[in-house]
């Protein structure tokens, strides 16, 4: 029950089914010259997966912008590009991936993690309004602590925990929310809570 792993899309993450796609995909017309390489797809996978997040973001972009109509290869140029420290461009990838796929609602919450990350807290809310799942409502909840609104964190997180009680990131910011408010005794127990569902949160055995 923690976030999905953060990995390239589906027909990314399935790159060993599909090495098919090795074929060269032309790169943009205006850029089209005998000195630009074709991009492959296993290329932009291979950097991503060495680290090299920069490469990953460059190939995967230049692969949406010559299949602008998938959303896979957008969603991967935004999470390469996240890795790479490029926001601004995360953000508008995975805003193209969403227009183009609208019932995925990975993009939604992607994009919403991004602006928070981003110190964008009021966009979180809107980005998430109807709040869909216990990741959204959890979303919501670290954006209201972060603009110092606990109260309305904590109920955020009741709805969270009321979707998924498993999911050990609530009762991990449920601590962080009461310790924003000044009342430790309530903090270590919700820590103890979220170290209880998830016994690799090491780090929270500082917070008890």
């Amino acid at each position: 029950h923690t976030m999905p792993v953060v990995t390239p899309p589906r027909a990314l993450a399935l790159a060993s089914a599909v090495l098919f796609l090795g074929c060269a995909v032309a790169p943009p017309v205006e850029e089209a010259r005998e000195d630009v390489p074709p991009v492959h797809e296993e290329e932009a996978l291979a950097a991503f997966n060495a680290g090299d997040y920069q490469a990953a973001y460059d190939r995967y972009a230049a692969l949406a912008a010559a299949e602008p109509a998938r959303p896979d290869l957008w969603g991967a140029a935004s999470l390469a590009g996240a890795r790479a420290g490029r926001p601004e461009e995360a953000l508008a990838a995975r805003r193209k991936a969403r227009a183009l796929d609208p019932r995925d609602p990975w993009h939604r919450l992607r994009a919403a993690r991004l602006l928070l990350a981003a110190g964008r807290f009021e966009e979180v809310l809107a980005e998430l309004e109807p709040p869909a799942d216990a990741w959204d409502h959890l979303t919501r909840a670290q954006a209201l602590r972060r603009l110092g609104r606990p109260e309305d964190a904590l109920a955020a997180l009741d709805r969270a925990a009321a979707v998924d009680p498993a999911l050990a990131l609530i009762p991990q910011e449920r601590g962080e929310v009461f310790d924003a408010l000044g009342r430790p005794s309530e903090a270590a127990t919700a820590y103890a809570a979220a170290l209880g569902l998830d016994a690799s949160a090491v780090h929270l055995q500082m917070r008890l």
